[in-house]
């Protein structure tokens, strides 16, 4: 239990500044236009930010399911 918390962790301090501002602005609820106007950034940069998100946490789920596997 404690590896997987671990690489929780590790996951969120690997990524960027701007990817950690992305999620914290879609945690509260702004759109993904709402976040270019407020971060001047254009729209397929923000969805590159989350896509980025989005693989670095399927890659940990995927390694986590396959760390349960292997201790069956």
């Amino acid at each position: 239990m404690c590896c997987n918390h671990h690489e929780q962790i590790k996951r969120l301090f690997l990524r960027s500044k701007k990817e950690k501002e992305i999620l914290r602005l879609i945690g509260q609820g702004l759109s993904d236009s709402e976040i270019t106007t407020s971060q001047h950034i254009s729209l397929s940069t923000v969805r590159a930010h989350v896509r980025n998100v989005l693989a670095s946490e399927a890659l940990g789920l995927y390694s986590e399911s396959k760390e349960k596997f292997n201790d069956s």
